[in-house]
């Protein structure tokens, strides 16, 4: 009876059909059951409606693992997205579940092959999209050489850098390994730039494992011998440092007199230049932020603003996850504006946004995979209440925002 159940709530949802009870009913059971039980309802949901080969696509073992990861997430953390000024507990409901289900199915490939006669003018197919941003970026080295890294085989290549230091990459991580204890190439810099639609995982000479977010540039030394170990970033980066007391690390923000000091930590930096200064959140251990006019210290669970003026501002004492959210792949906004998400989907999606209209005053609360299409993501986001246009040409690749607020 209940696998029953739980194929008959799928199939409605599929058909547009189901009611509020069984809207709350599904979001429960998507939530509560076990992988194998969802994996095998949405199976059989594809074998029934899957008359046309070339219409649906196999469901693979890594499609069922991003799936069940999707529909897995815990309720506090689904995607409640929408304008907060709009929300009724149905709505939320509604969104909440379209989180759970809306990405199953799409990846499954049957929510954008829905006969169209049975979808809302929202939920129709749109030719033209921009999709996703990727693992890539580019290498720039000493002598003038770049590597594209989006054009790295699978394979992992190997580069001599220096004597002593080799590194190993590919498309999604670079390696700067030691082949001898005291390698003296603390002069010797690379510089790692990950491009609006990129990103990349860098573990340094001294095994100090960086995230670089899209739109960002770290400069670094191919191995550490000095006082300290000094990295120069612009743009976001999650840090996982290692620890050295003898050794401080040491990162330099955007080029100028702020910095932040570690030992041994797990921290964000986000230095944009719409950032108008610094954020940094602190995870694990303890870090030290100080320029010319201040200085502060930050303890697990705190987030502190350094502003352009030098002052530096710590805003509470909770880890706020949804500062480190995109390392782990996901969109994540809590009481952000229209312009502030716009902004995150800007440099994921390499794209340009235009605004028509009055300014919304709406906020926008949730966490969103960022392996969707953009349309599908602002789907999620605002539904019928953003409207938005696409042009997806070369030269352009611009988004225009018509607020209705």
């Amino acid at each position: 009876m209940h696998l029953n159940r739980i194929d008959y709530l799928l199939e409605c949802y599929y058909l547009q059909q189901l009611t509020e009870a069984e809207w709350s009913e599904l979001h429960h059971l998507l939530l509560q059951d076990d992988q194998e039980t969802v994996e095998q309802a949405f199976i059989r949901l594809m074998e029934k409606y899957n008359t046309d080969q070339e219409t649906f696509a196999p469901l693979e073992t890594s499609q069922i693992e991003r799936i069940l990861a999707i529909d897995k997430v815990p309720e506090t953390e689904i995607i409640m997205g929408g304008p907060t000024e709009h929300k009724s507990n149905v709505f939320q409901l509604r969104l909440g579940i379209a989180a759970a289900v809306a990405c199953i199915v799409l990846v499954c490939g049957i929510y954008w092959y829905q006969p169209e006669s049975k979808k809302t003018p929202s939920q129709r197919t749109i030719a033209a999209d921009f999709e996703p941003g990727h693992d890539g970026g580019m290498l720039s080295l000493p002598n003038g050489r770049i590597i594209q890294l989006d054009n790295s085989s699978d394979n992992k290549n190997s580069l001599a850098v220096s004597a002593g230091v080799s590194l190993q990459y590919d498309s999604a991580q670079a390696v700067y390994s030691l082949s001898q204890p005291q390698a003296q190439a603390q002069n010797i810099y690379h510089t790692i730039e990950t491009p609006n639609g990129r990103r990349y995982h860098l573990t340094l000479s001294d095994c100090t494992q960086i995230w670089l977010n899209a739109g960002s540039k770290l400069r670094f030394p191919i191995a550490f011998n000095g006082a300290l170990r000094e990295v120069f970033l612009t743009g976001e980066a999650y840090f996982e440092v290692s620890k050295n007391p003898q050794l401080p690390f040491l990162v330099n923000i955007n080029n100028n007199d702020s910095k932040i000091e570690v030992l041994g930590t797990h921290f964000n930096v986000s230095s944009y230049p719409e950032d108008n200064g610094f954020v940094t959140t602190l995870l694990e251990g303890k870090v030290r932020i100080f320029n010319k006019q201040a200085e502060l210290i930050l303890q697990p669970g705190d987030r502190a603003i350094s502003y352009a003026d030098g002052s530096i501002q710590l805003k509470n004492r909770a880890i706020n996850k949804t500062d480190v959210d995109w390392k782990n792949n996901y969109f994540s906004f809590s009481d952000d504006n229209i312009e502030s998400v716009m902004l995150e989907l800007a440099r994921w999606y390499d794209i340009k946004v235009e605004y028509q209209g009055p300014k919304s005053t709406a906020t926008f609360s949730g966490k969103i995979g960022k392996k969707l299409s953009f349309t599908q993501v602002m789907e999620i986001i605002g539904g019928a209440d953003i409207k938005f246009s696409l042009d997806t040409t070369a030269t352009n690749r611009k988004v225009v925002i018509k607020t209705a607020y």
